[in-house]
């Protein structure tokens, strides 16, 4: 096993410093020349242990970086290169930058007709618009994602998504019940006038 194996094992049991210094130190040995793909791979699990070890300005860096070197007609590795960028967005609050990764990888799955990706991505933005306060818009991509859920018989995941959606809907009664009694409060308070 060579020690980019060894750093990816590392990785799998979530071990990431360690994983770390060993992507870090293959990265320096990679020569130029070298296939893009596995500089690539290696600048992605940089950053993705950046990412784990919740040093996102970090791992933005690097995974754009090898997002310069993937190969444009590697799909796979394009979207979960965009995917895991648009996390490490979200997770700094750019929702901007987030939404347009995920989105750029949403096409890209859709292209690919990778189904369990393109629901997990439909997720994901669904719930980047929670976190911009648009609920109408997260329900639509949230309602989406959990469709193909179902039907890939994914349950675990549907429930996720179901959770996230009567969270939503509970809120919604919730906002419109207080409304009803300010409103009513506002009728009563005025007919004493």
């Amino acid at each position: 096993m060579d020690d980019v194996e060894k750093g990816i094992e590392l990785f799998k049991r979530r071990n990431f410093d360690e994983a770390l210094n060993i992507f870090l130190k293959e990265l320096q040995n990679v020569e130029e020349g070298k296939s893009s793909y596995t500089k690539a791979r290696i600048l992605d699990y940089i950053g993705q242990s950046y990412r784990f070890l919740k040093q996102y300005e970090n791992a933005i860096k690097f995974l754009k970086k090898a997002l310069e070197l993937v190969n444009e007609n590697d799909q796979n590795q394009t979207c979960q290169l965009l995917r895991n960028l648009g996390s490490c967005y979200s997770i700094t609050g750019n929702h901007i930058e987030s939404l347009r990764c995920l989105e750029k990888s949403l096409r890209i799955a859709r292209e690919v007709k990778d189904k369990e990706s393109e629901a997990g991505l439909l997720y994901e933005i669904g719930t980047q618009h929670i976190d911009s306060g648009n609920d109408a818009k997260a329900l639509k991509f949230l309602k989406l994602s959990l469709e193909i859920y179902e039907k890939l018989n994914l349950q675990v995941k549907a429930d996720k998504v179901r959770r996230e959606i009567r969270e939503i809907e509970l809120d919604k009664k919730e906002e419109e019940f207080v409304y009803e009694k300010i409103k009513n409060y506002k009728k009563i308070n005025i007919d004493r006038i």
